[in-house]
Formats: C-alpha cells, structure tokens, sequence
C-alpha cells in the first residue's frame, strides 16, 4: 500500500493532478505484516478493493481505521487541522477538516492507518478482494440505529463523532465497534467509554433510557455549536436531548445548540439523553 507525498515544487495552492507510475507485480495469496501496539501505518496489497468491515473482524486485535483525506492544506509545513477520517465496523466519520464520510472500501493499493491493542500481525487474504467500484477512495450497513453530531465555532468545523446501536455491541467496549479519537492539538468533541475517549461508540439495544457520556477540549474560549451530520434507523423519528450540566439545560438537538465556553477539558458537561425528563 502507499501514501503519497508530491515533490516540494508541486504547488500547494493551486489544485492541479500528479500523475505518478507504479510498476511491479500485483499481489496475491496471504500476508502477514507485523504490527505493534497502537498506530500503524498499512496498506491494502492487492489490486483489488477490500472492505473494512471484513477486514476488521479478521484481525482480531485491530479496534479502528483511520484515513487520510487531506481536506486542509498545510500552513508553514504544519498541519493546523486533523485530516484524518475514521471508521469501524459501525460506520465512518468525517475527518475534523470536513470531507466525505468514510465507508469502509477500501481502494487497491491504499494505505492506512489502523489502532491495535496488542503486538500482532495483520492479516491479508484473498477472501478480503472484492470487484468493487464506487466514488471514494477510501459499503456500509445502513440497518443500524446511529447519528452523526458535529463540534464547531462561528468560523470553523471541529470535529464529528458517532454514536449508534446495534445488536452486535454490547454497553462496554467492543472491538471493532468503538472507535478511538485520534488526538490532536484543537477543540473536539468526544464520547467516554471507560474514561477513554471515543469518535465511535456502539451499543447494544436500544432504550430511552439510555445515556451517552460526551467529553470536550475546548482551545479558545467561545461560542460553540453542536448539531447534527446525519440520523439513520430508529433516529429519524427518536427525539435526541443534549443535556447540559453546566447549565442545567435539557434541549432538543433538531435544533442547533449553541453554547459558550471557557478554555480546558470538561468530561462532565454534556450527556445525550432520549427523553425531556428533568429527573434522570
């Protein structure tokens, strides 16, 4: 697999093709590449599409994929927003810079990045190829219960994470489903799971009842927003409340929400809830 880096006197303003040449034989059969604790950077092998959802469950010890969109440009040789993407067997979010919304294909000769829980190797198979063709370069089950909220300011968009139900998960962590975020040094919004941090959350059945422990980084004192991306399943009709702490506010997230903040890290500020009860 690869990523591509274009040469220092490609313009990184004015938007114009590389058109690069790979030679060399495709690849075939099995492979089993090292991979240790944490981030690894891979790549699919073959000249085929794989699909995440399979590849994930393959490979036991892999929680999440991230991809590169290269949505924000780099200023100074920095990049001052994640251009990363993310996915799980649950689904994809956006990268923090915007973008496409992951949907787990992933293109021949793709790289990646995937998080492991252990030192392992990742396994590649010929049952992972698919004849696949669609618009993105980096297919999902559209059964589940889940939504889409999105972290931004009056000028800028900060972040956007999952949260959804499924009878394959359970109310703790499961690997494969939950998805952690990839850090960075920005405002972002977060659920916890374990006092872990998480861009994707899955959980078993769903109830009313139920409540979502959401985290926040906030950068620069503020005004901020959190609203929706998109609601699939049971959630086009279910009422969503962000409920606030800080203010004792219970609100309907069919409308934008709009909040001020001061800077720093506050775990406990907001709660999604599934009922206006002052009481829960």
């Amino acid at each position: 697999g690869y990523l591509i880096r274009s040469p220092n006197t490609w313009s990184s303003s004015t938007v114009s093709p590389y058109n690069a040449q790979f030679t060399g034989v495709p690849n075939n059969g099995e492979y089993f590449n090292p991979i240790q604790l944490g981030y690894n950077l891979v790549g699919n092998p073959y000249s085929a599409t794989i699909e995440g959802r399979h590849f994930i469950p393959t490979n036991r010890t892999v929680e999440n994929l991230y991809f590169w969109t290269h949505t924000s440009q780099a200023v100074g040789g920095i990049y001052t927003v994640n251009n990363f993407a993310s996915y799980t067997t649950l689904g994809g979010v956006a990268a923090a810079a915007g973008g496409a919304i992951p949907d787990g294909s992933i293109k021949p000769g793709q790289g990646f990045y995937l998080y492991t829980s252990e030192n392992e190797n990742v396994w590649f198979h010929n049952a992972l190829r698919y004849n696949t063709m669609n618009t993105q370069f980096f297919k999902q089950n559209n059964s589940d219960d889940k939504f889409r909220l999105n972290l931004s300011s009056s000028d800028t968009n900060y972040n956007q994470i999952l949260v959804g139900y499924t009878e394959k998960a359970t109310n703790d962590f499961d690997l494969g489903i939950d998805g952690k975020i990839f850090e960075y040094d920005d405002s972002m919004l977060y659920s916890i799971l374990n006092e872990e941090k998480y861009v994707i959350q899955g959980k078993g059945n769903f109830s009313e009842n139920d409540v979502i422990n959401l985290g926040l980084k906030i950068k620069n004192k503020g005004l901020y927003t959190i609203f929706f991306e998109n609601k699939e399943g049971i959630f086009t009709t279910q009422q969503v409340y962000l409920k606030d702490n800080s203010t004792g506010s219970i609100s309907d997230l069919s409308q934008l929400y709009y909040f001020m903040s001061e800077e720093g890290i506050f775990n406990n500020r907001f709660e999604i809830v599934y009922k206006k009860d002052k009481n829960i």
